[in-house]
């Protein structure tokens, strides 16, 4: 009957639940990828880093190296070669 309430199962509400946390943790602390795991209950990092790369098609360091204040995406200094051989 639970899922009725939230829409869906429960064990998928709580794995998703789980990964807002650990973004949320990302985002705001200063905690290594090991401890993020082991605050949102993985038993190891890569557990965590695999799970993580399924909700959000990313590792977790990307993801957090992608949202800090101030990233620039490093650019190619010279354009690609365009003669043909």
């Amino acid at each position: 009957m639970r899922e009725q309430q939230i829409g869906v199962p429960p064990m998928h509400y709580f794995a998703s639940w789980r990964m807002q946390v650990a973004t949320e943790k990302l985002r705001n602390i200063s905690a290594s990828l090991a401890q993020v795991a082991e605050m949102v209950g993985y038993g190891s990092e890569a557990a965590f880093s695999h799970a993580f790369k399924k909700a959000f098609g990313t590792a977790p360091a990307t993801w957090r190296r992608l949202r800090q204040p101030g990233y620039v995406e490093a650019r190619p200094t010279t354009a690609p070669s365009s003669h043909v051989v």
